[in-house]
Protein backbone atom coordinates (compact mmCIF):
# COMPACT_ATOMS: atom_id res chain seq x y z
CA UNK A 1 0.00 0.00 0.00
CA UNK A 2 2.71 2.14 1.04
CA UNK A 3 4.15 2.01 -2.33
CA UNK A 4 0.75 3.15 -4.32
CA UNK A 5 0.70 5.73 -2.13
CA UNK A 6 4.33 6.86 -3.45
CA UNK A 7 2.89 6.69 -6.60
CA UNK A 8 -0.03 8.77 -6.25
CA UNK A 9 1.94 11.40 -4.24
CA UNK A 10 4.39 11.46 -7.62
CA UNK A 11 1.76 11.60 -10.11
CA UNK A 12 -0.13 14.35 -8.07
CA UNK A 13 2.95 16.50 -8.34
CA UNK A 14 3.10 15.88 -11.62
CA UNK A 15 -0.32 16.79 -12.65
CA UNK A 16 0.20 20.63 -10.05
CA UNK A 17 2.57 23.63 -10.43
CA UNK A 18 4.98 24.41 -8.12
CA UNK A 19 2.19 26.23 -5.73
CA UNK A 20 -0.13 23.21 -5.73
CA UNK A 21 -2.08 24.49 -8.71
CA UNK A 22 -3.67 22.43 -11.35
CA UNK A 23 -2.41 24.26 -14.64
CA UNK A 24 -5.05 26.29 -16.62
CA UNK A 25 -7.85 25.65 -13.63
CA UNK A 26 -9.70 29.24 -12.71
CA UNK A 27 -7.87 28.91 -9.40
CA UNK A 28 -4.47 28.68 -11.43
CA UNK A 29 -5.80 31.67 -13.45
CA UNK A 30 -7.18 33.80 -11.14
CA UNK A 31 -3.32 33.09 -8.76
CA UNK A 32 -1.40 34.52 -11.38
CA UNK A 33 -3.86 37.65 -12.49
CA UNK A 34 -3.62 38.52 -8.61
CA UNK A 35 0.21 38.52 -8.53
CA UNK A 36 0.38 40.65 -11.80
CA UNK A 37 -2.57 43.11 -10.57
CA UNK A 38 0.36 43.31 -7.93
CA UNK A 39 3.04 44.10 -9.48
CA UNK A 40 0.91 46.43 -11.68
CA UNK A 41 0.37 48.47 -7.90
CA UNK A 42 4.23 48.48 -7.78
CA UNK A 43 4.47 45.74 -5.30
CA UNK A 44 7.78 43.47 -4.89
CA UNK A 45 6.30 40.45 -5.98
CA UNK A 46 8.09 36.84 -6.51
CA UNK A 47 7.30 35.74 -10.04
CA UNK A 48 8.85 32.58 -10.38
CA UNK A 49 7.14 29.60 -11.16
CA UNK A 50 4.87 32.05 -13.98
CA UNK A 51 4.86 29.67 -16.67
CA UNK A 52 4.98 30.35 -20.51
CA UNK A 53 1.24 29.18 -20.61
CA UNK A 54 0.13 31.57 -18.67
CA UNK A 55 1.94 34.44 -20.27
CA UNK A 56 0.48 33.35 -23.63
CA UNK A 57 -3.06 33.40 -22.15
CA UNK A 58 -2.67 36.72 -20.82
CA UNK A 59 -1.38 37.89 -24.10
CA UNK A 60 -4.51 35.84 -26.16
CA UNK A 61 -6.77 37.74 -23.57
CA UNK A 62 -5.20 41.07 -24.16
CA UNK A 63 -5.59 40.77 -27.96
CA UNK A 64 -8.93 39.70 -27.30
CA UNK A 65 -10.08 42.73 -25.53
CA UNK A 66 -8.36 44.62 -27.90
CA UNK A 67 -10.21 43.30 -30.93
CA UNK A 68 -13.14 43.73 -28.68
CA UNK A 69 -12.78 47.29 -28.17
CA UNK A 70 -11.60 48.07 -31.16
CA UNK A 71 -15.48 46.86 -33.03
CA UNK A 72 -17.14 48.42 -30.17
CA UNK A 73 -15.13 51.83 -31.31
CA UNK A 74 -15.42 50.94 -35.31
CA UNK A 75 -19.46 50.82 -34.67
CA UNK A 76 -19.70 54.18 -32.35
CA UNK A 77 -18.07 56.11 -35.64
CA UNK A 78 -19.76 54.31 -38.06
CA UNK A 79 -22.94 55.91 -36.33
Amino acid sequence: MSKLLKRLHRLETRLTDSHGLVPHSAAWFEFWDAKIDRVIAGEQVDLSGMTLEYIDAMIARGKEAADNDEGRYQATCDS
